[in-house]
């Protein structure tokens, strides 16, 4: 009995562990490619001189 119950603490704590990490490099990517999106949204206002190509990835965003 003693030995189920380790064993199903090591497993949580795994399972918890990977969802950890899962959630830390889910937002590390995210966060990549939408400073990378933004950056780029950025740079084609400034060619453009308008707020359109804002206005225009946020309408394909939502």
């Amino acid at each position: 009995m003693d030995g189920l119950l380790s064993d199903m603490l090591v497993y949580i704590t795994i399972g918890a562990l990977g969802f950890g990490i899962g959630l830390i490099a889910g937002y590390l990517i995210m966060h990549a490619h939408y400073q990378r999106r933004f950056l780029a949204i950025g740079q084609a206002c400034e060619e453009a001189d308008s707020l359109t190509p804002i206005f225009d990835e946020m309408e394909r965003e939502t």
